[in-house]
């Protein structure tokens, strides 16, 4: 999605008037299909990462909150275009920029193995990003990404909301890195979203989204068929 840093009135849709899809499997097929995704930059310094192992953790760092106006999802699921599409969310520079120095910091330390702005498609799209780039499975936690205020899954998977960061880890260091963040600032906008590499089937883990109660499971080869140009 394109985001604005104007603070000025938005058009925006209630994702409550549509139904919930009854496969989130091909709501993820469709949107990372879609000639309309665009994939996020590297962030800097990302390129030298070796890319997410088996058994990392998939962390996302940045605040979810329940706005799909102006995404993927609206437009590539839904069908919507101009007014009933709304527009995107605006950007927080503050939170953008403290989310990347929080980022950037880790990298520095050597403390994660990859790096992805979140953008099109949500964090759905993003981790099968990673996926893809490293080969390696990954399993997302609804669970975890819930709160109180965002208890919508589509929400949590596919909102485009900007300053937001998926991180693989490993366990040891994200274990550290929790433990220094809540001592410093507790209300730092950090969650465990999933792991790399898992098994399923006794085959390498594809991507595995726990949605809502049933499970979406999808080979990479899948995802890799259908991103083809």
């Amino acid at each position: 999605a394109e985001y604005s840093e104007d603070p000025g009135p938005r058009m925006t849709f209630d994702i409550s008037k549509y139904p919930e899809p009854e496969d989130y499997g091909e709501v993820l097929l469709r949107l990372m299909a879609s000639p309309h995704r665009r994939r996020a930059p590297d962030f800097p310094g990302a390129e030298s990462l070796p890319g997410a192992q088996r058994g990392d953790v998939l962390i996302l760092v940045g605040e979810t909150k329940g706005d799909l106006s102006g995404s993927l999802y609206a437009r590539e699921w839904l069908g919507l275009d101009a007014y009933d599409l709304g527009t995107p969310p605006q950007v927080d520079l503050a939170v953008e920029m403290k989310n990347a120095d929080f980022v950037r910091s880790l990298i520095e330390q050597h403390l994660v193995n990859a790096v992805h702005c979140v953008s099109d498609g949500g964090v759905a799209c993003s981790a099968v990003d990673m996926a893809l780039l490293s080969d390696v499975g990954v399993a997302l936690f609804a669970e975890n990404m819930m709160s109180e205020d965002n208890l919508d899954l589509r929400n949590l998977y596919f909102s485009e909301f900007p300053g937001r960061y998926l991180l693989a880890m490993s366990d040891k260091n994200w274990s550290e890195t929790l433990t220094k963040i809540v001592g410093e600032d507790p209300e730092f906008p950090l969650v465990d979203a999933g792991r790399f590499g898992k098994q399923y089937n006794e085959e390498t883990y594809p991507i595995v989204g726990l949605f809502s109660q049933q499970d979406a499971v999808i080979p990479l080869s899948k995802l890799r068929d259908v991103i083809k140009p």
